[in-house]
């Protein structure tokens, strides 16, 4: 490619970069615009009851601001800034697209030269190209003096850039990450901070309220914080993945027919459409998976571990998620607040009990299956189902009764996903002083399960209360009532599964009654050591987004075992290999 000779460096002239920050005549247009937007909201808010002025007043007033702010993100502004260094930032499109992109092309191509050793991307090599609905950003240092290149004067001199572009998608706004570069000398100084602003400010460009953003690249700091911040991003290293969905495969193919030149890859590159490895994406090198451009921390072990298996040089990787304005501000509280996660956790489990009490007296089964559901929304966890239930076909053979379910454990939660997966009421062994687990809602969930959903309380460690909780276990299978037991007798905080205590097996094997084995996996430790059950813990689990894999087995008959020994030790077998699989397709093992 084009390799453009070293600028000058120059002292604090006259800025040609800088002329092109404001356009005065539209800067004038949108004032005016601003104005008539706040008069016109001024007018309506009479016209309207006392009650809601103040919303139409206010919402006036936010239009007219984010008017303004609008087009000083898309006109060379200063939207970011740390210490001496500050950041700029320019919308290339309309009728001044291409001569604003050929300011600032020379200093775009030195950056990115001067990183790269020489190698100059494709969208940089003509200014027509890059004035095609990119977004650029510059990072400058304020302590450095400026360059000249190609009739382009810097005041500053230019440290890192970021030019995104946004794809011709006509279902949704794709926004592709594009080019990121960063002088060696200034890598790792919270510049990933202002490449976030810049992209966080595409919103505010093509005013919409969702995005899906696209990155083709090797770095895992990228993977790592795309993982963190959305539930469907694909490929996913910290959940097990199965496959893209389709809107994922629609958008790749999109991008490869109609911007391969754009994301600057090879021609002989292939999409891998399963795992969305390009392969041969470079025409040559190697690649560091870890980034130039370093967020705070280095990334997880899992993260590189993944990259790792999945590239060989020359392959990139293809990520894309979708992100909501309203999801992106609440992770982003969630993320940076420990109170603010504690307040969110407890508010959303208030809601859910008080939902759950109300339709478990209604008996409205098909209700409670959705609250749970939302619950698991409005907590970030996504739920995976693999295989499916046979409790609710006909028995084999004559006398069989309703089936055991089994599970390893790790939280309450676990019998909400366990209630939501079983599409009917599932009756548990519970400890009897759940009620001290967690502040307030510890007692809440102890009136549920015990005074409306008929659960079953032991005391841990009694024999007479265990000898108790058997015959119960069978008097409800005998009556055709599933009831859920967690045979380790505790939760953990990450897996694999404790040792089965088997007397609840033993019951099922005397009573003939079948074993619905299901197995558990979490994308992160969600479990409450039980020495230090609190409020705080419990709240880790909405830092970022969560994935449990839900695998419920075949059904395991009585009848097929000579005794209970090898009936019990064929349920647990079953679980264990079931956790192993799963966190070997998530890249645990």
């Amino acid at each position: 490619g084009e390799t453009p000779p070293a600028p000058e460096r120059v002292g604090p002239k006259h800025s040609h970069l800088e002329s092109i920050v404001y356009d005065w005549p539209d800067l004038l247009r949108v004032l005016a615009l601003s104005v008539l937007v706040a008069a016109l909201g001024i007018w309506l808010a009479y016209q309207m009851p006392l009650a809601i002025r103040p919303v139409v007043l206010v919402l006036a007033w936010l239009a007219a601001m984010a008017a303004l702010a609008r087009f000083h993100c898309d006109s060379g502004g200063i939207v970011w800034r740390r210490g001496d260094l500050y950041a700029r930032r320019w919308a290339l499109r309309g009728g001044r697209a291409e001569g604003v992109a050929a300011v600032l092309r020379p200093v775009l191509a030195w950056v990115a030269c001067e990183e790269s050793q020489g190698e100059l991307h494709p969208m940089l090599r003509d200014p027509a190209v890059l004035a095609k609905n990119r977004i650029v950003l510059i990072v400058f240092d304020g302590r450095e003096a400026g360059v000249e290149r190609g009739g382009s004067r810097t005041r500053d001199l230019p440290c890192a850039i970021h030019v995104p572009f946004r794809a011709g998608y006509y279902k949704e706004v794709v926004l592709h990450l594009g080019l990121s570069a960063a002088l060696p000398t200034h890598r790792g100084r919270g510049i990933g901070s202002a490449i976030a602003i810049n992209t966080a400010l595409a919103f505010l460009t093509y005013i919409t309220t969702s995005l899906v953003i696209a990155d083709l690249s090797t770095s895992a700091t990228g993977l790592h914080l795309s993982c963190d911040l959305a539930h469907d991003a694909y490929p996913n290293f910290r959940f097990c993945n199965r496959g893209p969905s389709g809107w994922h495969v629609d958008v790749a193919k999109f991008l490869f027919a109609k911007h391969r030149n754009d994301m600057g890859i090879s021609r002989s590159a292939i999409l891998d459409e399963q795992t969305f490895v390009v392969r041969g994406s470079k025409d040559g090198g190697d690649w560091d998976p870890v980034g130039d451009i370093a967020w705070a921390g280095p990334p997880p072990r899992r993260c590189l571990d993944f990259l790792r298996r999945n590239l060989r040089a020359r392959d990139d990787l293809l990520r894309l998620f979708r992100v909501r304005v309203g999801g992106l501000v609440g992770r982003a509280i969630l993320a940076s607040s420990a109170r603010a996660r504690i307040a969110y956790v407890v508010v959303v489990l208030l809601m859910t009990s008080a939902r759950l009490m109300v339709l478990a007296v209604l008996g409205r089964v098909d209700g409670m299956h959705s609250v749970a559901l939302s619950t698991m929304f409005w907590l970030g966890i996504q739920v995976k189902v693999e295989g499916a239930s046979e409790s609710d076909l006909t028995p084999r053979g004559s006398g069989a009764t309703a089936a055991l379910w089994i599970s390893n454990h790790f939280t309450l939660f676990d019998y909400t996903v366990l209630h939501m997966v079983s599409r009917q009421i599932l009756a548990c062994l519970v400890k009897h002083d759940i009620s001290g687990e967690v502040p307030v809602l510890g007692p809440i969930a102890s009136t549920f399960l015990f005074d409306f959903m008929g659960c079953v309380p032991y005391v841990r460690g009694s024999k007479g209360s265990g000898q108790e909780a058997r015959q119960v276990i069978a008097r409800q299978l005998k009556q055709h009532n599933p009831i859920l037991v967690f045979p380790e007798g505790t939760g953990t905080e990450c897996g694999p599964p404790l040792p089965f205590r088997r007397g609840a097996l033993v019951c099922a094997y005397e009573v003939n009654a079948p074993v619905q084995p299901c197995t558990l996996w979490y994308s992160e430790p969600i479990g409450l050591a039980p020495e230090s059950p609190t409020l705080a813990q419990l709240s880790e689990m909405v830092r970022r987004p969560m994935q449990c894999v839900a695998r419920l087995g075949p059904l395991i008959w009585p009848a097929d075992f000579e005794d209970a020994n090898a009936f019990a030790a064929a349920v647990e077998d079953r679980v264990r290999r079931d956790f192993d699989e799963i966190s070997r397709a998530a890249g645990c093992l």
